[in-house]
């Protein structure tokens, strides 16, 4: 009988062990997923786009997204023996400039630079058109070529937010082409804090961000990354996220459903029929390399204080991701444009050192 009762204590003993075992692990597990409900998604979003690979280990989630990104840049980048310096189209209309100057890269100042230097240079003919960079119908992009008819016997500056427009392929000479792009993560940065602190944003804009407080561009992040239309909506990753490639493809459909075509014909036309790529970040370097390679037209724009920002957002008031795991989704989301970013750079680059500016 005693051995009876001591088996049943030693058994009833361990009964309440095991649940008090469940009840504290069941606990733990519902406070770790609680709090890591976000970074799950966020885990979640970035494999599905296939754009990093996720340790299994969690406590090294940081170094595999570093390094995902360092394989990003190995594979975006181009080996600089393979890259030439940009160089002026030779059968180029010698007559014509255009300047499709993409969104927040600095474009504004660039705008005030030519107004000052075109008086008794060249006709400045700027474009207020700001919504149709895309020309999908062919007479939109036939009339855009003609309007060009004026400079066949004077020198002409245009610059408007457009795609790149082969003016060849209607029988026409190619204009010179330039443009200035921007480190494609402070691209999208600043696309967002522009769009928002505007004192007349769009309607839908406006009541979103008002009813969400104002959020940054991290917390809109935070906020919209169960779905992922959301995230490319209202934080602006949607329509930059293959800005770069499109810009300098052209008007085809193809050029923003077929990446692979894509991104063969933007470096392409880079190469062939754009005069300079400089860098927002390089600004100065850029104004220089300009006024080298086409003085005809540019020629004193490298003084020009480079430093002058013209419709640019503060500082102050772009308040940047704190979060590397959000930094490096973003990043990866824009893996496109930093592809044509860092083939420009290195070209970039070769240029000035052939121009020999420093």
């Amino acid at each position: 009988m005693h051995i009876t009762k001591t088996k049943c204590g030693l058994l009833l003993g361990l009964l309440i062990g095991c649940m008090c075992t469940y009840f504290v692990l069941n606990a733990r597990s519902s406070i770790q997923m609680n709090s890591n409900s976000w970074m799950a998604n966020l885990k979640r979003f970035t494999i599905q786009h296939k754009q990093i690979d996720e340790s299994e280990n969690a406590n090294k989630t940081e170094e595999s997204v570093k390094d995902s990104t360092d394989k990003m840049k190995l594979k975006t980048k181009q080996d600089p023996i393979d890259i030439l310096p940009f160089t002026i189209y030779e059968k180029a209309n010698q007559n014509i400039v255009i300047y499709n100057r993409m969104p927040k890269c600095g474009s504004s100042t660039m705008m005030t630079f030519l107004k000052k230097l075109s008086y008794g240079k060249f006709k400045m003919m700027h474009s207020y058109i700001y919504d149709q960079k895309q020309l999908n119908d062919t007479n939109d992009i036939l009339n855009f070529v003609e309007s060009f008819r004026d400079c066949e016997s004077r020198k002409c500056v245009t610059d408007r937010h457009i795609h790149f427009v082969n003016f060849e392929n209607f029988g026409l000479k190619q204009p010179i082409y330039f443009n200035i792009i921007r480190e494609p993560f402070e691209n999208v940065l600043s696309a967002y804090y522009f769009a928002y602190g505007k004192r007349k944003p769009m309607i839908k804009r406006a009541e979103y961000y008002k009813s969400h407080n104002n959020p940054t561009f991290e917390e809109c992040i935070r906020i919209n990354i169960n779905i992922i239309q959301d995230v490319d909506d209202w934080c602006f990753i949607g329509p930059i996220a293959k800005r770069y490639v499109v810009w300098f493809c052209g008007h085809e459909a193809i050029c923003s459903t077929n990446m692979t075509y894509g991104l063969q014909k933007a470096k392409h036309n880079i190469d062939k029929y754009h005069m300079l790529v400089g860098l927002t970040e390089e600004y100065a370097f850029t104004l220089k390399a300009m006024e080298r390679i086409l003085p005809s037209f540019f020629e004193g724009i490298g003084h020009f204080n480079a430093s002058t920002r013209v419709n640019q957002i503060a500082e102050s008031k772009k308040k940047r991701p704190s979060s590397k795991m959000i930094i490096e989704y973003v990043k990866m989301r824009l893996k496109e444009n930093y592809e044509i970013y860092y083939y420009v750079k290195q070209k970039f680059h070769a240029t000035l050192k052939k121009l020999n500016v420093s």
